[in-house]
C-alpha cells in the first residue's frame, strides 16, 4: 500500500516539476503531498513514524520522488525562490511537522493548512537572503 502511495506521490512530484515557476513548483509539491496524505491516518503513521516504511519495491519509488523534490527544491533555491539554505533532506521535517498537525488535531487551531501557510511563509528568502535559522 505505501508503495502505490509513493508511486502516486512521485506523480504528483513530477507534475510539480513541469510548473515553469520555482516558486509554485515547490508549493504545489508540498501542498499536493499533504493534501494525497489527508484522511489517510495509515500513510500518514507510516510517515511519521521513527522507521522508514520498507517494501518490495519502495526503496526505488522512494529514490524517484527524492530526485524529484531535489530537482524542485535546488531550481527554487537558485532562482531565489525559498531559502538559499533549504535542502531535499528539509522535506521531510516539513511534511511530518505538517502531518502531525493533520494526525494529531491539535486544540485551538487544528487545520493542517494554516501550518502549511506558516511553514511556506518560512521558507521564502528573508530581505537578507538566507532566512537561516541555527545551521
Amino acid at each position: 500500500m505505501v508503495r502505490e502511495r509513493f508511486r502516486g506521490m512521485t506523480d504528483l512530484a513530477h507534475d510539480a516539476e513541469q510548473l515553469s515557476d520555482p516558486w509554485e513548483a515547490f508549493e504545489t509539491i508540498l501542498r499536493t503531498y499533504l493534501e494525497a496524505a489527508d484522511g489517510d491516518a495509515g500513510f500518514q503513521l507510516a510517515l511519521m513514524g521513527s522507521k522508514e516504511p520498507e517494501g518490495d519495491g519502495l526503496e526505488e519509488q522512494k529514490a524517484k520522488f527524492a530526485e524529484i523534490i531535489h530537482r524542485i527544491i535546488e531550481r527554487a533555491v537558485a532562482a531565489g525562490a525559498v531559502r538559499s539554505d533549504l535542502t531535499v533532506a528539509d522535506f521531510p521535517l516539513l511534511t511530518v511537522g505538517i502531518m502531525a498537525t493533520m494526525y494529531f488535531k491539535p486544540a485551538g487551531n487544528p487545520d493542517w493548512r494554516r501550518h502549511l501557510q506558516l511553514v511556506l511563509d518560512g521558507v521564502r528568502p528573508t530581505e537578507s537572503g538566507s532566512g537561516t535559522v541555527g545551521r
